[in-house]
């Protein structure tokens, strides 16, 4: 808008009646509550010029914060409508990787049907067990610290070993069965024991 000398009270408050109309702003009175800045007296001509540019910086600093409100509404409104619309949209579902596994990749991943436990095993108490085998049949003897405590049999069913032992523990024979869970590297057993007295976990290692 123009502001002139020689229409400075009309311009001015056509000003502020334009400013007046913009959403957000109000029109601020003085302390009397009576008069607006269109009656407040007009500046010597000496002064107009510092008046002029101290209301033009004052009318641009208007009309900044004005766009910054009309912009901050504009910004929550869309966050808003943004969250909306993520509450609204389906959850993606991850797809499966399909890979082609060779013939010989898929055996050598996969533990042999009836394993090889053949051999020396231990028990983290000391204890030494020895497998034999033939097949799915297994015959065990057990001794500790050098001394033989007894042995038993079993079969395995795939990567399970049921054993049925007797042990001679301070002249008292006691018996127990086993199932043992074999790991898929071979080197590790691990499972439970019910004999009369208890029932007990057991785990041997190679």
């Amino acid at each position: 808008m123009d502001l002139s000398d020689a229409r400075w009270r009309g311009d001015l408050q056509r000003l502020i009646d334009t400013l007046a109309r913009v959403p957000g702003l109000r029109l601020k009175q003085t302390s009397d509550k009576t008069e607006t800045l269109a009656t407040t007296p007009v500046a010597p001509k000496s002064g107009r010029k510092q008046l002029w540019l101290g209301m033009g910086l004052g009318v641009f600093g208007l009309i900044v914060l004005s766009l910054l409100v009309e912009g901050n509404k504009a910004a929550d409104d869309s966050r808003a409508q943004s969250g909306v619309a993520t509450q609204q949209q389906e959850p993606r579902v991850a797809q499966p990787v399909l890979q082609q596994v060779s013939p010989q990749q898929e055996v050598s991943n996969t533990a042999p049907s009836t394993p090889n436990v053949a051999g020396l095993w231990r028990s983290r108490e000391g204890e030494i067990y020895v497998f034999k085998q033939e097949g799915r049949q297994v015959q065990m003897s057990t001794e500790f610290n050098g001394q033989a405590m007894g042995g038993g049999r079993g079969e395995l069913d795939g990567m399970l070993l049921r054993l049925a032992m007797s042990f001679n523990i301070n002249g008292k024979v006691h018996a127990a069965n086993c199932d043992m869970q074999i790991a898929p590297d071979l080197a590790s057993m691990t499972g439970q024991c019910t004999s009369r007295e208890s029932t007990f976990a057991a785990q041997l290692f190679r």
